[in-house]
Order: C-alpha cells, then sequence, then structure tokens
C-alpha cells in the first residue's frame, strides 16, 4: 500500500537533483566547478564555453556547476543603448549560478540562484561560489576551474575606454601582433591578468581577483580538506609563485605557463572523458586529462603550453631555488655577466604582448649549468633541474613545438624581469617587494629569489 508514496517521494527527489536544489544527494565521483568572471568584453567567450559544458551537462556521477558574471547591460529610457555584442537573443547581466543540463542555455530563467550585481573580482563572491557547490552537489573529488578568457589571446579588457586607455599605458604597451590575428580577432591594447600576482578582473566594479585573496579565503574555507585539482583556464599561470600560493588548497595545480588561445579549454572533450573514466579518476589523473585534451585541441599549430603540478611538492621545489638564490647571492660580482647570459637565452612567456617577465625554471638552470664556473652555483642549478627531472613536480605537460626551443617549457616558470627597466615598468612590481603588504605573495616573501632579484636588477643597472 505504500509503493506509491514511495515512488512519489523518490521522484521528487529525482526532480531536486536535475534542478540543483537538494541539499543531500547521492556522492558523486567528481564535482566540476567552474567560475566565469565574464564581467568584461570577455562575455561572448564564457558563452561559448558555456555551451561547450552544456553539450553533455551534469551526470549523476559528474554533476557541473557554473557562476557565469556578465557586464552591465546600458540602458536609456528602458532600451538597450549598448551593442548586444554577443548576438544572443536575451541578454542579460550580473551574475548566475547553473546546474549544468544537456543543451542548457545560459539564462535567468535556468539559473538555480541570481546573484544580482555581486562582484567577480572578490574572492568572497569566489568562497560562496565553492561554499554552495560542495554543500549542494557533495564528491569524492573537486575541480575548480577559474576561467579568464581574452580577445585573440587570453588577456581581458575592461568595457570602460578610459579603463582601457589606463590598462595599456600602465600595463602593457603593445597591441595584439600576428598570432592573435591568426586565431582571427582584431588588435587592441589589453591588460594582462594572470601570473604571479592576479588572475581576473571585473570590469564593474573595477576589482582584480588577486592570487593572495584566493589563497586566503578558500584557504579559510577549506581547511585541511584540500580540492583535488585547481585548474586555471587563463594566461601565465603555472608559475612557481602561484603554485606556493595554492599549495594549501589544493593537490594538483592545472595551468599554462604561456598565454592561452582565445579558445582556452575545450569544455566538451574535457567532459566527455570524465564522464568516461569518473569512477576511476584521482587527483592525478585528472590533471593527467586536462593536460591531455589541451594537447590534443591546439597540438603544434600555436604558442601553447599546459602543467599538472603536483603542489605537495611545491615547498621542496622553493627551497631548491632559495639555495640557488642563495648561491647566485654570494658572488654576485662575479656571476653577474653568467646570470645575464643565462637569463639573455631563456625566452619570454607573453612575448607577443611584449612582457619580459616570466620564464622557464628548467631553461634558466640549465643554460646557467652551461655557463658558470661556480661549483655552489653549479650543485644548487643541478638540484633544480634533477627535481623536474624526476617529475615530482611537474608530473604532465604539453608545450608545442613553437612553445619549445629556447623557451623551454618544462612545465612551471618564475618571476625573472629581463632587466632592471622591466621591473621599473611592471605595474605590479610592489608585488614582488618583500616589504610589501599590499596582497602579498607569499612566496616572495618566504624565500630567497626575491632577494636574488632586487640585487641582481640594481647591480645591472639597465
Amino acid at each position: 500500500m505504500k509503493r506509491p508514496q514511495i515512488r512519489k517521494k523518490l521522484s521528487i527527489l529525482a526532480i531536486l537533483w536535475v534542478t540543483g536544489t537538494a541539499m543531500a544527494v547521492p556522492t558523486a565521483d567528481w564535482t566540476i566547478m567552474v567560475y566565469m568572471n565574464a564581467k568584461n568584453t570577455l562575455e561572448c567567450d564564457a558563452l561559448e564555453n558555456f555551451a561547450q559544458l552544456a553539450t553533455l551537462g551534469s551526470t549523476s556521477t559528474v554533476p557541473v556547476v557554473a557562476e557565469l558574471g556578465r557586464p552591465k547591460l546600458i540602458m536609456d529610457g528602458g532600451k538597450l543603448r549598448s551593442r548586444n555584442r554577443c548576438g544572443d537573443k536575451e541578454p542579460w547581466d550580473g551574475v548566475l549560478r547553473f546546474f549544468v543540463t544537456k543543451n542548457q542555455q545560459p539564462l535567468p530563467r535556468n539559473a538555480v540562484q541570481m546573484l544580482g550585481a555581486a562582484d567577480m573580482g572578490s574572492a568572497e563572491t569566489l568562497r560562496k561560489f565553492v561554499d554552495w557547490a560542495k554543500t549542494n552537489y557533495p564528491a569524492k573529488h573537486y575541480l575548480l576551474v577559474i576561467w579568464n578568457h581574452g580577445q585573440g589571446w587570453r588577456f581581458q579588457t575592461s568595457p570602460n575606454q578610459a579603463v582601457n586607455a589606463n590598462f595599456s599605458r600602465d600595463r602593457i604597451p603593445a597591441l595584439l601582433t600576428e598570432e592573435s590575428n591568426k586565431a582571427g580577432t582584431k588588435a587592441r591594447p589589453l591588460p594582462p591578468v594572470g601570473g604571479f600576482r592576479s588572475v581576473s578582473f571585473d570590469g564593474d566594479t573595477k576589482h582584480f581577483l588577486y592570487n593572495r585573496d584566493i589563497q586566503d579565503s578558500l584557504g579559510s574555507l577549506l581547511g585541511a580538506r584540500k580540492l583535488d585539482v585547481i585548474g586555471f583556464d587563463a594566461c601565465l599561470m603555472a608559475m612557481i609563485e602561484s603554485g606556493y600560493a595554492f599549495r594549501s588548497l589544493a593537490t594538483v595545480l592545472v595551468a599554462s605557463e604561456e598565454l592561452e588561445p582565445d579558445r582556452g579549454w575545450d569544455y566538451g572533450d574535457i567532459l566527455r572523458q570524465v564522464q568516461d573514466h569518473a569512477g576511476a579518476l584521482d587527483a592525478r589523473g585528472m590533471g593527467e586529462l586536462l593536460v591531455e585534451s589541451y594537447k590534443r585541441v591546439y597540438r603544434d599549430r600555436l604558442k601553447t603550453t599546459l602543467s599538472a603540478i603536483k603542489l605537495d611538492n611545491v615547498d621542496g621545489f622553493a627551497d631548491a631555488i632559495s639555495r640557488l638564490a642563495v648561491e647566485l647571492v654570494k658572488d654576485l660580482a662575479l656571476e653577474r655577466q653568467q646570470i645575464a647570459n643565462a637569463r639573455v637565452a631563456c625566452r619570454n612567456y607573453g612575448e607577443n604582448q611584449n612582457l619580459t617577465n616570466s620564464i622557464d625554471v628548467r631553461q634558466f638552470a640549465t643554460k646557467l649549468l652551461e655557463v658558470t664556473k661556480n661549483g655552489e652555483v653549479l650543485r644548487a642549478a643541478k638540484e633544480v633541474t634533477d627535481l623536474l627531472d624526476a617529475q615530482s613536480l611537474v608530473y604532465s605537460h604539453y608545450a608545442s613545438k613553437r612553445s619549445q626551443g629556447d623557451y623551454g617549457s618544462f612545465g612551471i616558470s618564475i618571476y625573472f624581469p629581463a632587466s632592471k627597466h622591466d621591473f621599473d615598468e611592471d605595474a605590479d612590481k610592489d608585488g614582488y617587494l618583500r616589504s610589501n603588504s599590499n596582497h602579498a605573495v607569499e612566496f616572495v616573501q618566504k624565500n630567497e629569489w626575491s632577494r636574488f632579484l632586487d640585487r641582481y636588477l640594481k647591480l645591472s643597472g639597465n
């Protein structure tokens, strides 16, 4: 006699699962969380990537949730004044949360929650998203993707032209070059977001999402229960500085040493692979899967890289870099020219945007081994290369042929401006001062590389 009531209760639970409102749901294998800050000129790219997520959507074993922000619409007398650049029939603004289902459209009526004008440049907004996702969609494993697109190559622009002018003057003097044109985009001045200090920008609030804010806010939320993988679908994030910042947040970091093309990650391909192997995937396996997917998409057509970095081993690697820095400082007057020669032999990531501050760690250590005769420097540099060759830190990485050679691209980069002038021109240079307390970079404060850079750049004087 109770069977109809049981069926009714099961039907209600199923509806709650599909709509993403259930608080108590079966434990999935992987929950995928995508934080898509497109509150800038990047919204069209975000809609394309959302469509990729929706090609398959969520399953009971792999729920997919996304927090998508779009910039303010400009209204005049009740009519839309700003051009609808993305061509969608129902433009909207603000921030929406989605439990992504198959063929879903990213529209307010399909959202699980509407967050109004939430500031996506705030780490508190990110923290609330992760907390909500973990509470509502518990799983054995978690992947958090922090998404940041650009036009052509993944630098984003503000919708405010005055802000663009300031960024183009203060952060980067160059226009997009032939690489972005090959990607089918129009050249324009773009601010670099990504690297050792920040990852994303909210064009409505004019706030940056800083790495230190992510580190502190998610650290307080997660405690000892790390995420399995934190991935950055953004430029220049596979740095020792980033890995050091996020080492307490996740087991694996997946990110690029180089700029990323406009298409970024292929979420349709990623979801297919995850759904096919969800029960067998651990954090290490997910990292490898993401790298292999990126490799399948880009192969050798552009300058592209992606790395999977085991964050448990970041501390030991940072110690090795500190030991190298100490040895370089000891005989800096004698070693200065050898250091300069090794640095010149390393190509800069982001050079298509005239960036000169980020190089591959192993490439520098290798070139140093070729030019120095100092026994202590040789031992310290060899320790760095040996740790990377052991693949205990970077255990999976991909670099297109165009990203090899003098780039090295062995999987992890470091901040090393080509000259004192380049350091002085870096709008984020204060982040590499040990005395800085404004969104302080922990690697800078706790390791010796920053002391070496300060001494070396002052001595080089160019």
